[in-house]
């Protein structure tokens, strides 16, 4: 049981990594409700119709064609995992990740929000191993939210630490200082970055600020946070997690159209 699905998406990576295939289509009976569901889980997107195109048991039958480009596989067969930088020892608000909001602490909100992205397959926390983030990860242990602890002044470190052990393959950055952040927004700065998968290795919505601060939205490439983990020698590339990245690496951005709300502050 289950073999199909996982037969399929060999037969596809096949297609696309060593036949060097730019799309694969396919066609499936109308009535197969559930081969459908399977290739859309894939990552097949409908395109179309053939009326009464297969004879089947003594009628005609509808004939559905299905596509995936290469680029959406690229984008479909990695693990997207969204890291929520915090720590309680915050200058200008200490605690604040702690404060309530709603009746939880706002880290949990901040939480629940990035969970509701339609894209993202995990959502874990990067606090640090200081004694003064313990009452965080015992708010993360109350809520059931995954937390990773790292080292409290080797950001990046502590960053590609939380990624690897998530086994990410995508990673979305959020920072915990954002209680409004919105998850449609996440999943449209993704979109970006799937659109242009093959040529970048970051994307965001704070390269051209059009964005309310507070929505801030990060995404790319753990290779490219690899690279930034291994070669990074500054201090201020260490402190923070993406300057290293938005300096080396290929990067587009996503903003709104006709509209500029970057004078507002929602953090």
């Amino acid at each position: 049981k289950g073999y199909g699905s996982d037969v399929t998406r060999l037969i596809i990576d096949y297609g696309f990594s060593i036949l060097n295939l730019e799309r694969i289509y396919l066609g499936v009976l109308k009535d197969n409700v559930h081969a459908i569901r399977t290739y859309e889980k894939i990552g097949f997107a409908k395109e179309g119709c053939k009326h009464r195109d297969q004879y089947v048991e003594g009628k005609y039958m509808d004939t559905l064609i299905m596509g995936i480009t290469k680029k959406q596989w690229l984008f479909r067969k990695s693990k997207i995992v969204a890291i929520i930088q915090a720590r309680v020892s915050s200058s200008r608000l200490p605690g604040k990740v702690l404060k309530p909001l709603l009746d939880k602490p706002m880290i949990v909100n901040i939480f629940e929000r990035v969970s509701k992205s339609k894209m993202i397959q995990e959502v874990i926390i990067a606090t640090s191993e200081d004694v003064s983030d313990d009452k965080l990860v015992e708010s993360c242990r109350q809520y059931n939210i995954p937390c990773y602890r790292g080292d409290l002044s080797d950001v990046l470190k502590r960053y590609y630490e939380a990624a690897k052990s998530a086994c990410a393959d995508i990673v979305v950055r959020v920072t915990g200082d954002c209680p409004l952040i919105d998850y449609e927004v996440i999943d449209e700065t993704l979109e970006c970055f799937a659109e242009n998968i093959e040529n970048i290795d970051y994307a965001s919505n704070i390269e051209i600020p059009t964005f309310p601060d507070g929505l801030d939205v990060e995404v790319f490439k753990f290779s490219a946070l690899e690279d930034a983990y291994n070669n990074a020698s500054l201090k201020s590339d260490r402190e923070h997690v993406t300057p290293y990245i938005r300096k080396h690496m290929r990067k587009v951005g996503y903003a709104l159209m006709h509209q500029n709300f970057s004078d507002l502050r929602w953090t």
